[in-house]
């Protein structure tokens, strides 16, 4: 029992541990929905991957014509790629981060000036690389610079970039704060339950051993007693028996006293009678009138061992 409760113990201080970090988290997300007034974060795009696919696709999508672009600096081909992915990086980045900014800025009022940073970044840059494409085209192709290229590419871009911004704007939720710790929290309740299964399944390892031993034990102290039960009702019959036969002998050495003494007394008259026939005078002796001596027999003083 006192290994069973040390290592008991020892389960519960790492189970304290272990709970700390989930009750100080579950304790705060309490807190962040008393204050915003709802339990969880209202998503409507719920998938994670497919937020991520979308995001690489929209950033993929650059890459063909970024290629083509950047291949007229007639750099080489993976200084090529690494322009172009970089390029194709920033239109994803830029609508994530629009989105959540649009989405988030009645709680964080910066977010609504870096929403609009955001914007005008991509706007600028957006419109940029549209007139570079375009001239880029023109001398490919030998034509003039066409304001409707221009437009295109840029509607182009912009489809892609509002794609990405509602995206981002239907995948978070309007406090950051109620998201951030709702998702920390089902972070750490996964962790916690992992870890409570274990913890539960070392629990019952413990007391089946407990249970198995202390199972153990009163099996071999039913046995001992058993076997001194056993050996207790042998002596005790012994020792009645031996009793019995005690006072067997005792009865009979009882019976042999009585026998002598009667015997003795029988034989002093009887001597007596012939003594006094034998007379002179017929007259008994003074010493007669004594009373007769009684014999000094050990066995009379003794008692019976058992009453019964």
């Amino acid at each position: 029992e006192r290994e069973f409760a040390s290592k008991k113990l020892e389960i519960d201080n790492y189970d304290k541990m272990v709970k700390r970090d989930y009750v100080e988290t579950k304790q705060h997300l309490q807190d962040v929905q008393d204050r915003v007034g709802r339990k969880s974060p209202i998503i409507h795009f719920k998938s994670t991957f497919l937020y991520i696919l979308l995001l690489i696709g929209i950033g993929f999508s650059e890459v063909p014509l970024n290629i083509q672009v950047f291949q007229k600096f007639g750099e080489a081909f993976y200084i090529t790629i690494i322009m172009a992915g970089s390029l194709a990086i920033a239109i994803p980045v830029l609508a994530h981060f629009s989105g959540v900014f649009i989405k988030q800025r009645s709680e964080k009022k910066e977010y609504a000036t870096l929403g609009i940073i955001s914007v005008m970044l991509f706007i600028i840059f957006n419109f940029g690389v549209s007139i570079f494409r375009t001239y880029v085209l023109a001398q490919t192709t030998g034509e003039a610079v066409s304001n409707l290229n221009i437009i295109i590419f840029t509607c182009l871009n912009l489809i892609l970039f509002i794609i990405g911004v509602l995206a981002a704007y239907f995948r978070h939720d309007e406090s950051y704060e109620l998201e951030y710790t709702y998702k920390k929290f089902q972070k750490e309740k996964a962790k916690y339950d992992k870890e409570k299964v274990g913890i539960q399944n070392q629990l019952k390892d413990i007391e089946a051993k407990r249970n198995s031993e202390l199972k153990a034990v009163q099996n071999s102290f039913m046995q001992e007693r058993t076997d001194l039960h056993n050996t207790r009702d042998v002596i005790v019959g012994e020792r009645n028996k031996a009793l019995r036969v005690y006072d067997e002998l005792l009865n009979s050495f009882v019976a042999l006293e009585s026998y002598i003494e009667a015997s003795y007394r029988i034989a002093i008259e009887k001597y007596r009678a012939t003594n006094l026939v034998n007379r002179n005078n017929h007259l008994s002796p003074n010493s007669w009138k004594k009373r007769m001596p009684k014999l000094d027999l050990k066995f009379q003083l003794c008692e019976e061992l058992d009453p019964n």
